[in-house]
């Protein structure tokens, strides 16, 4: 046993030196041939997906912000029209009292 295990060593090293023996005679071209160049341009995004992503939701809140905002204007609107409304009532009544006293005054002429 113990000489088998030894001439497996031998054989094993016999081997290995063999080859390291083919190693070294391997040997490449010295002055392989030149490979094409090939000059590829690939554009890529100013933006990328992440940008692109916050861009997103950042106009998803102005947009809402903008609705809000609107909303607001016509709510303000509605109300100044409601608090205006007996205001230009009152003046459509002064204005009608001003034109009578004017016709009562000037005679049978009356303004347009």
């Amino acid at each position: 046993m113990a000489t088998q295990g030894a001439f497996a060593r031998v054989v094993f090293a016999a081997f290995l030196f063999h080859c390291s023996l083919l190693s070294e005679a391997i040997v490449g071209d010295q002055v392989p041939p030149p490979y094409p160049i090939i000059d590829v341009h690939v554009p890529e995004p100013m933006i990328g997906s992440m940008a692109k992503k916050w861009a997103s939701e950042d106009n998803q809140q102005r947009a809402l912000q903008l609705g809000e905002i609107e909303q607001r204007l016509a709510t303000s609107s509605q109300l100044l029209r409601v608090a205006l409304a007996p205001l230009a009532a009152k003046i459509e009544e002064a204005a009608a009292m001003a034109e009578s006293a004017v016709h009562t005054a000037s005679g049978s002429k009356r303004l347009a």
